[in-house]
């Protein structure tokens, strides 16, 4: 006994260890690091050098490590929340700020690290441990001692003596200073897609806002506002913000685009022609009213502002979705103005600036044209614009190769310019496009060059369709595909010994069967079309097939017990099957009688027959390709029940059966040895029908274990004896037992939250049970700390722990079996208190 508690508790620190290092590993991750607004720096600090003050001691250990580094580690987690040892290193001094920590020197004892607490010009002031802090007024240095105040200048070795290596940087303080709440209110989101929600102003994503959303604005400065979304707090921009009217529950969307409805270019150009678009949302409903306008009647105007001050004429609808485009003739700041009259009463306007670059970028669709002959192919070439092409230049285009020929397709419109260029023969050639002067003598802003590559074209085969397994025996498999009208025939392959092999080259049929196979096994083919090109063999694409054979007939078919009133067919095991099916003919056609899912069941009784009356009967075993159901051939045999005078001797029924034990996938039967018997049959009812699990020919044996069950879950058995009277098999009434499973060990069992005197275990909930039992492992012993009797708990808090200490638990669920109560294994996890 003493050696298996030895043999325990070695047991015990082997797991405490393991957990600590996936512990140590999970923390090794980058974490994101959260800015805190100066306030809340401020507080913190506050607290912190009251808990901490100065020339007090910290003897502690924190992120890995003690002394200078665990100390300004700790404050830095207790200030962002995240292990310093997780954030992001710099190697910039004069990138400092506060909430940084530098590292001096390295970390292998000849080094320093100290938290940043301010910076001013080029004046760092910090906090730190293990460096001057024991003695007011005293450079001497006593183990682990504490000051705030330090300063240091950047690029400065610290004490004249370690020199500066990293920042582990953090994300600092967040000002709001330029923020009014005079922008506070509701607003709807007007992006197209979503709007990011950051955590601060440009900030890192934490959040999305959908199209239309309502969204509440504490303060703004005109670009960002500081929202509040879904339970989320943080900054959005305010471009697609639109302050909510309270008395409108329709907001009208307005934005310019080069493009029916599109998105908002980055820059607008003079000479060019833009959308002025708009959408009409109910709030409410969500929808689009300008497309289902529900019965509302009302016009649209829309009217463009030019940068002279002069408008366009209005263009004005009905409550129909559209759009009005305009051209950009000048340079300078562009309105565009929609108003919605009648059951709708609102107005909106944007506002762009149209800009000329001063010079002329070309850009093309593409950079390289590949063509094939035979037959005239073309392909179209756009070429765009940025800037404007002066009054004195123009568009030359110029071409070198064979091969091909380009033209231009239609004239400049300003923006944009299409080239065709045609296939006549095998060349290459590259065309050039510049920008020229009037004289077409020098070229201005640039030239781009199109390459053109003509090839002849090859015969291809397309890809095989169609194929399928069209039919199956126990020794052939059948294939069929649809006609490939590019091949002049095709080649079918099997997979054998790791490789591909062909097994038929064939043309004019669309069919093959394979032959010469095993039984219930799994083959795979694939099948492409070929045709000849100038002699060489040109193949297509391979389509592939798989299938299995059908089972083989069953086998040693007899009929192997009879009665006044049942006959017992019995038959030999079809090890690839995955079982049988049962037949009797009756009233001029077979029906089915009974389908077995086992395959090692190799006995059924027919029962409710007439005495003295022969019966025929069929048997065959299935299998599954996938989802199909296989077959394999029928084997027939009849037998004749007794006549009702025949009488026999009878069966001792089975007592004392009981479970004799159980786990979580399993139940033991046990049962008292019946005399004069030859065995004992099992059934367990599954689907509404008892299905024999076992078959024991053993008279002696009084115990059966039935494995593959489900955890917290109730099954039923029936066992009865057999005997035989010459041939004739002889059975006794069925004896009733029900058990229950163990319920499933409980999963995910980790420490969930850490404490200076407590720590939380968390595990995921185990389907089926009726609760849980936590212990502590304490001097040798498991002592319990609780009994949770609800199943859908999945967590505990043990408190009243030693601080800066190991522990070790185990978790196991529980159930009943009646009143009978059960458990789970155990689940082990260790954890240390701070």
């Amino acid at each position: 006994m003493k050696q298996m508690c030895r043999r325990e508790k070695k047991w015990i620190k082997i797991i405490a260890c393991i957990m600590i290092s996936i512990l140590m590993v999970q923390l090794s991750n980058v974490q994101k690091v959260y800015a805190v607004t100066q306030s809340e720096f401020d507080a913190k600090l506050s607290q912190l050098q009251s808990q901490y003050p100065n020339y007090s001691v910290w003897n502690g250990q924190f992120d890995n490590g003690t002394q200078c580094f665990g100390f300004a580690h700790m404050m830095g987690y207790n200030v962002f929340g995240t292990m310093p040892s997780t954030w992001q290193r710099s190697y910039d001094i004069y990138s400092v700020k506060p909430g940084d920590l530098i590292q001096y020197g390295n970390t292998s004892g000849q080094g320093h690290t100290v938290f940043v607490t301010a910076v001013s010009g080029n004046t760092i002031t910090f906090v730190d441990c293990n460096g001057n802090g024991n003695y007011s007024g005293s450079t001497k240095v006593r183990r682990n001692g504490i000051l705030w105040g330090n300063t240091i200048q950047k690029g400065a070795r610290i004490w004249g003596k370690y020199s500066f290596s990293y920042l582990l940087v953090s994300n600092g303080i967040q000002s709001y200073d330029t923020c009014s709440t005079s922008y506070a209110g509701n607003y709807i989101c007007t992006s197209r897609t979503t709007l990011n929600i950051r955590d601060g102003h440009g900030g890192a994503v934490i959040g999305s806002i959908p199209s239309g959303a309502v969204v509440y604005v504490s303060k703004a400065d005109g670009t960002w506002a500081h929202v509040s979304y879904n339970g989320i707090n943080g900054c959005a921009s305010m471009q697609y913000l639109q302050r909510q009217q309270n008395t409108l529950n329709y907001r009208l969307h307005v934005w310019i685009s080069d493009t029916d409805m599109g998105s908002v270019p980055e820059h607008f150009y003079k000479g060019k022609s833009y959308y002025l678009c708009y959408e009409i949302l109910d709030t409410d409903t969500g929808k689009r009213v300008d497309i289902d306008h529900s019965g509302l009647n009302y016009s649209v105007s829309e009217v463009f502002v030019y940068p002279d001050g002069s408008k366009s004429d209005p263009c004005t609808y009905g409550n129909d979705y559209n759009w009005y485009r305009s051209y950009m003739g000048s340079t300078g700041q562009y309105k565009g103005i929609v108003s919605v009259t009648g059951d709708l009463n609102v107005s909106c306007e944007v506002s762009w600036n149209a800009e000329y670059s001063g010079n002329v970028t070309l850009k093309a669709s593409t950079y390289s044209v590949n063509l094939n002959i035979p037959g005239n192919t073309s392909q179209r070439v756009t070429l765009t614009m940025e800037g404007e092409i002066p009054d004195n230049c123009k568009l030359a285009k110029e071409s070198s190769g064979s091969g091909f020929s380009a033209k231009w397709d239609g004239d400049w419109n300003g923006w944009s310019h299409d080239m065709v260029v045609t296939a006549e023969s095998a060349g290459t050639g590259v065309i050039s496009v510049s920008v020229v002067d009037g004289n077409n003598t020098s070229v201005k802003y640039g030239t781009i060059k199109i390459y053109v590559n003509v090839t002849k074209e090859q015969k291809t085969v397309s890809a095989m369709s169609g194929v399928k397994l069209a039919g199956r025996a126990s020794d052939a498999l059948r294939i069929n595909w649809n006609t490939n009208s590019s091949a002049s025939g095709y080649i079918i392959e099997q997979y054998k010994d790791g490789n591909w092999s062909r097994i038929a080259k064939i043309s004019g049929a669309n069919t093959y069967r394979i032959e010469n196979l095993e039984s219930s096994r799994q083959y795979n083919f694939r099948v492409c079309g070929y045709t000849t090109d100038d002699g060489d063999e040109v193949y297509g694409s391979y389509a592939y097939v798989s299938g299995i054979t059908n089972p083989k007939s069953v086998t040693g078919v007899k009929i192997g017990g009879t009665a006044k009133d049942a006959l017992r067919i019995n038959w030999s095991q079809n090890i690839c099957a995955s079982g049988y099916i049962i037949e009797k003919y009756e009233n001029g056609k077979w029906n089915r009688i009974a389908r077995i899912a086992d395959a090692n069941t190799t006995t059924y009784r027919v029962e409710n027959l007439k005495p003295e009356s022969t019966y025929n009967f069929r048997i065959k075993a299935f299998d599954f390709d996938g989802s199909v159901p296989i077959y394999s051939e029928y084997q027939n045999i009849s037998g004749k029940t007794n006549s009702a005078s025949n009488t026999s001797a009878t069966v001792s029924n089975v007592t004392g059966v009981k479970i004799g034990g159980r786990a979580a996938d399993a139940l033991r039967i046990n049962w008292n040895k019946v005399n004069g018997t030859s065995g004992y049959i099992i059934e367990k009812y599954e689907n509404g029908k008892w299905i024999r699990i076992a078959r024991i020919a053993d008279a002696n044996t009084q115990t059966y274990r039935v494995e593959g069950l489900k955890a917290s879950t109730t099954y039923k058995f029936r066992i009865e004896a057999f005997s035989f009277s010459g041939k004739t098999p002889l059975y006794s009434t069925y004896a009733y037992i029900n058990g229950r499973t163990n319920p499933a060990v409980a999963t995910g069992v980790c420490i969930g939250g850490t404490a200076k005197d407590a720590l939380r275990v968390n595990w995921n909930k185990v389907n089926g049970a009726s609760g849980y039992i936590i212990e502590k492992y304490d001097n040798g012993n498991w002592i319990r700390v609780a009994r949770i009797a609800d199943a859908n708990t999945q967590t505990y808090r043990v408190e009243k722990l030693k601080s800066n200490t190991a522990y070790v638990f185990r978790v196991r669920s529980f159930d009943f079996d009646g009143s009978t109560p059960l458990y789970s294994g155990s689940q082990y996890v260790t954890g240390s208190t701070l």
